[in-house]
């Protein structure tokens, strides 16, 4: 009877450990910002840091070109969404065009 009691109390134990951990991860998971994949493009404008306007005329053909600067997704007959992925792209090609172009002027 003995170590049928020890087993049960380390199972026991054991158990309140593993509640414990989970606690403390389902916090860590609470207390974690959540960035959506998909992006409003008025929250697009603001994780980019630009205007709403501009967000919008970044999400749409230029005269230059067929495509988009940022590429978005049409849900419906309305809505657009902008991948949190294709802000990241774009700000990583702003950087390297502005390092290739001499033509950059740097703004302070």
């Amino acid at each position: 009877m003995d170590e049928l009691d020890e087993r049960i109390a380390r199972l026991r134990a054991k158990e309140r450990e593993v509640a414990e951990e989970r606690e403390l991860l389902e916090q860590a998971l609470a207390s974690r910002p959540v960035t959506p994949l998909l992006l409003k493009p008025a929250d697009a404008a603001a994780y980019l840091g630009v205007g709403r306007q501009h967000m919008y005329r970044l999400l749409r053909p230029g005269p230059y070109s067929q495509a988009p600067e940022i590429p978005s997704i049409q849900v419906g007959a309305r809505r657009l969404l902008v991948p949190r992925e294709a802000c990241d792209q774009w700000v990583k090609t702003q950087i390297d065009v502005g390092r290739s172009d001499p033509r950059a002027v740097k703004r302070a």
